[in-house]
């Protein structure tokens, strides 16, 4: 709102923003694109370490200090293709995950309800199952550089092999790394509140 005075008089000049009508649009995919291209900097990163890791326990005899930046080369050129079907997955799961998460308020009021303790749980393994086989697809990827069915498709298989097994040490392994992640953040802040 602007105002103008002439004289004794104030003009009041009021402006409303009016938004374009594809300005909507382009906001929705820049966020998508924006959000996958987060989604591909992480699977690089998982390629990266399980590439690197791989190489150095498999193939020691291979390893030279330049692995490290091949592995990388690999995640945003021959790799491309693969890494940017699976951020795609891995966005289907973050979506998921973000639309069926619970609040405080219902595990107040729901601690007595087994329903909602069984949809829980069943949220809880299914998101780290579809986790689990992402991640797996993807190292899958990283060691045999196959492409992106045929690497999900040795996923499966080995899933239907020692998939429960899988599940409980990825599930077992997150839930650990969030408690350490928890005390280490609680320690920090009261050796900061002591130094002070």
């Amino acid at each position: 709102t602007v105002s103008d005075s002439v004289g004794s008089e104030t003009k009041i000049l009021t402006c409303d923003f009016e938004a374009k009508d594809y300005a909507g649009n382009l906001m929705f995919i820049s966020f998508y694109i924006w959000q996958w291209m987060w989604m591909y900097a992480n699977a690089v990163q998982i390629f990266f370490v399980a590439g690197c890791v791989g190489t150095y326990h498999f193939h020691k005899d291979t390893v030279t200090p330049k692995l490290p930046l091949t592995f990388i080369k690999f995640g945003f050129t021959t790799s491309i293709g693969t890494l940017s079907k699976l951020s795609l997955v891995f966005m289907a799961v973050d979506y998921i995950k973000k639309k069926s998460k619970f609040s405080c308020k219902k595990i107040l009021f729901g601690w007595y309800d087994p329903v909602f303790w069984l949809a829980v749980i069943i949220r809880c393994c299914c998101l780290a199952f579809l986790n689990m086989m992402t991640k797996f697809c993807l190292i899958f990827h990283a060691f045999s550089g196959e492409e992106f069915w045929t690497s999900a498709k040795r996923t499966k298989s080995l899933m239907e092999k020692a998939g429960l097994g899988g599940l409980v040490l990825e599930t077992a392994a997150m839930n650990c790394f969030a408690v350490i992640a928890y005390f280490l953040a609680v320690g920090m802040g009261f050796f900061c509140w002591c130094v002070r």
